[in-house]
């Protein structure tokens, strides 16, 4: 076993990651500097001397974190101790911890280290990361973290379920009984975990040729967004320097002269090569995350492994499992999959706690929420259906401030193009608020609250019942005039709803949901 009873360092390697990290970030700084010193004439040695010391800093800093970064349990704390001038405490009770996480990115892997990051209930992120461990050592550390951490939830469970009494033998002596039927459920509860701790069920593992249809079915005008703002980002950081030496040569690429010289087929291959390259960049996105894709069952935790360049193990324990989300759209449908979501307790609504299960057949879906929830959605109790006139009707509203005005502009230049165009787009807007409505519903069975949504890209939402923390109401004057009530349904993973909902209806559910969760003697974690 383990011993982490004494303060521990990192792998010796971690002195090299942490001096990569330096010296990329000082990249160009240097060559910056190293230009500013030609102005500078004799006083540029000013500047060298400078650049120096900074070099020497960054040489030695990350010998100073490698000694100065210590972690350890103690008193059932994970104790993390780190810098030199300006110390850093962090005590993480064991019992607080909901995710132990082992991560690894493309210069760790060639090291040979992983990085360990801890989540607790209470954090918006990974409350703390040990980046320069050994694999062997990560695990071993990993399990033995989840272990003192079940042993201390046991302690205080059975504390508080085991009754005792005490009676008197003949000599007058005190004796303290523990009843045999807690004693039998006490064992009984063991066994069964042990059991349990011992079960795996392979969920879904990706090929390659999954790996690409996820790929094929991302959002190719979000990857395309990603990969120019990352290249003009990247442009504006090296722009003097590369002016410096190219300014001349630079100039034939000036925004007025490819206008002037663009023809309307070079427009139109200019497209046909951003929509190409779209769908390329999705592919290399959906690969590097999801290379080597596989979701088990262990015991009472799913564990997520993915990533080639950013490699990521993820362990989510069921218990904390709040909200499954599984989101279509044209593409996905034809392919015949979904990518379902997994949303775990937060302490905001944030998507910080949510893993990703890609290409999901209908047979991953059902295995999904057996295992997640132990059972299906059954016969409906109560269907609730939102008014697409109403969410039509918000549409047209929006439209109108911006439609309005362009269609006076395009009538004023008698572009009457445009006034087709303009009207075209807003009936299009309207038309698919009225869709999205139409297929937007709300189901509720003895165990489960399940939102339907959505018509191009459709989702559905499942929340068992018994761990919903609040149900709202909300509705505005002229709501209230047309009978009618937007509704959220509140759990620690955050809050879904949907709107235009009939008023009396969503009361008969409202209440439904508060009875079933006051009656339910489940645990919501």
């Amino acid at each position: 076993m383990l011993d982490l009873s004494t303060p521990q360092r990192q792998s010796k390697k971690i002195i090299i990651f942490y001096l990569f990290k330096s010296i990329k970030g000082l990249i160009l700084y240097f060559l910056f500097a190293a230009i500013g010193t030609k102005s500078m004439g004799e006083y540029g040695w000013y500047m060298t001397a400078f650049i120096a010391f900074i070099a020497v800093l960054s040489l030695l800093s990350p010998v100073v974190k490698y000694i100065y970064f210590t972690f350890h349990i103690e008193d059932d704390e994970l104790i993390i101790q780190k810098g030199l001038l300006q110390k850093e405490r962090k005590a993480i009770p064991l019992e607080r911890i909901q995710s132990i996480n082992i991560n690894q990115n493309v210069v760790q892997r060639i090291l040979g280290i992983v990085s360990l990051e801890v989540d607790t209930a209470g954090s918006k992120a990974k409350e703390l990361e040990i980046p320069g461990l050994e694999r062997a050592f990560a695990s071993q550390f990993k399990d033995l973290l989840q272990e003192r951490k079940e042993e201390i939830v046991e302690g205080v469970s059975e504390t508080a379920t085991n009754e005792s009494f005490t009676t008197q033998d003949a000599s007058g002596n005190n004796l303290e009984v523990e009843t045999g039927e807690n004693t039998a459920v006490s064992k009984a509860k063991t066994s069964k975990k042990a059991v349990e701790d011992t079960t795996e069920t392979m969920i879904l593992q990706l090929g390659i040729i999954d790996i690409l249809k996820v790929g094929i079915t991302q959002n190719h005008l979000k990857s395309a967004g990603l990969a120019i703002g990352v290249a003009f980002g990247s442009w504006y950081k090296i722009k003097d320097l590369v002016e410096e030496y190219f300014e001349e040569w630079l100039q034939q690429f000036s925004f007025e002269n490819v206008i002037s010289g663009t023809s309307l087929g070079l427009a139109f291959a200019a497209v046909i090569s951003f929509l190409f390259f779209s769908v390329v960049i999705s592919m290399l996105l959906a690969i590097n995350k999801y290379w080597d894709f596989s979701i088990v069952k262990k015991g009472t935790d799913l564990e997520v492994k993915m990533g080639l360049f950013n490699k990521k193990e993820i362990k989510i324990p069921l218990s904390k499992v709040q909200i499954l989300e599984f989101h279509s759209n044209p593409l996905r449908k034809l392919l015949g999959f979904q990518t379902a979501q997994i949303f775990q307790a937060q302490s905001t609504d944030n998507k910080l706690g949510s893993v990703s299960v890609p290409a999901c057949k209908e047979v991953h879906r059902v295995l999904l929420q057996h295992l997640i929830f132990k059972q299906p959605v059954e016969e409906t109790e109560q269907e609730l259906h939102c008014n697409p006139y109403s969410h039509a009707r918000l549409r047209f509203y929006i439209s109108s401030v911006f439609a309005i005005p362009l269609i006076g502009a395009a009538i004023y230049f008698e572009e009457y193009a445009g006034v087709v165009l303009v009207i075209a787009i807003s009936f299009f807007l309207v038309f698919a608020a009225f869709m999205y409505g139409k297929n937007s519903k709300v189901i509720r069975d003895d165990d489960f609250v399940v939102f339907k949504k959505g018509w191009i890209f459709p989702q559905t939402i499942i929340s068992p019942v018994f761990k919903t923390q609040a149900v709202e109401k909300w509705r505005s004057v002229f709501l209230k005039r047309r009978k009618e009530a937007h509704f959220r349904l509140h759990t620690a993973a955050g809050t879904r709803g949907l709107r235009y909902l009939k008023e009396s209806a969503l009361n008969k559910l409202i209440n439904a949901i508060n009875n079933e969760v006051i009656c339910s003697e489940e645990k919501w974690m």
